[in-house]
């Protein structure tokens, strides 16, 4: 094989030989070393990976001689190719995911920088990926003056118990904007003495108006539950209060909370059961049921007719008295 150099070359992949010949020429042109990865191919269409190194000299015939190494990194390439595989396709499902992802290094002496940050920091924060990547103090300025102090508390507990750091906080962005944020971040503490947090966080605004207007209405209902003059009622067709206004206690003896919860069934005359389980057929078919009247027995062992309109929704039976 040394006498027949050619037979090495048959052996370079083909993709690969111009590339090794042009650093042999720049390397013979200017005597500088020789370095180079590149594949193999043998008979039998095996692929191995090999890095070839030589330092060049000239003999008094003006020959030059490459003294070198060739080595097999088959094994170490195929890991790198496959780390690189997979990092790619990590990085496409971040960059389609709505969330952003990311590795923040938390340094021993309490600094915060990205190691990695997903391109989604800039609809979030409002912020470039290079900036964010050059300068975490920009993501901190972010940070509603009312949260910063608490998100950082839980960040050192969490930090110092090695535990899943989980929190909500506000953000200003630099066009003003509002947002709440959701976090979830697990810590790994590193040979160095840094933590590396890995995580996603989650813009939750939308759900966070969706729960405060929730939140309105059901101060409304109760206000109106609780200050009414009418028997209001909110009950399952399977027989149980849901909800009563607070007359009810008034009207049946009972505390609220007693009642809600209780099948309403038990709260009515035995003459008048038959009939009210009708009624409650009738609006398990979404038909309304107007000017019912039935009976409800009280502790103290009184009748007290009412007059009632029902109406349903889904499972859900709807009273006024």
């Amino acid at each position: 094989m040394i006498n027949s150099p050619l037979v090495l070359w048959r052996l370079v992949h083909p993709d690969d030989v111009e590339s090794i010949k042009e650093k042999i020429v720049v390397s013979a042109r200017d005597l500088t070393p020789f370095f180079a990865e590149y594949r193999t191919i043998d008979s039998g269409g095996n692929i191995s990976w090999m890095r070839a190194g030589a330092k060049p000299c000239g003999d008094k015939q003006g020959n030059i001689i490459w003294d070198g190494l060739i080595i097999d990194i088959t094994t170490e390439k195929n890991a790198q190719i496959a780390l690189e595989y997979s990092e790619k396709k990590f990085q496409q499902i971040t960059e389609l995911s709505p969330n952003l992802t990311y590795i923040i290094i938390q340094t021993a002496d309490n600094n915060f920088f990205f190691e990695y940050v997903s391109p989604q920091i800039t609809e979030i924060h409002e912020v470039t990926i290079d900036d964010a990547y050059s300068n975490f103090n920009l993501i901190l300025r972010n940070f509603h003056p009312e949260d910063i102090d608490n998100f950082l508390a839980e960040v050192d507990r969490c930090r110092e118990m090695m535990e899943i750091f989980h929190f909500e906080w506000r953000i200003i962005t630099p066009s003003g904007k509002i947002k709440w944020l959701q976090g979830f971040d697990r810590p790994e503490k590193r040979d160095n003495g840094d933590t590396a947090w890995y995580g996603i966080t989650i813009d939750v605004t939308e759900k966070k108006k969706l729960q405060d207007d929730l939140q309105e209405k059901t101060d409304i209902l109760e206000e109106f539950f609780n200050s009414t003059l009418d028997l209001l009622c909110i009950a399952n067709l399977d027989g149980y209060f849901v909800k009563i206004s607070a007359l009810w206690s008034g009207m049946l003896g009972y505390h609220l909370e007693q009642l809600e919860g209780q099948k309403f069934l038990d709260f009515v005359h035995p003459d008048d059961i038959q009939m009210t389980i009708e009624a409650i057929e009738k609006l398990g078919k979404q038909e309304k049921v107007l000017n019912f009247v039935k009976l409800h027995c009280v502790l103290i062992d009184l009748f007290k007719k009412k007059k009632w309109f029902f109406f349903s929704k889904q499972k859900t039976a709807y009273e006024l008295s």
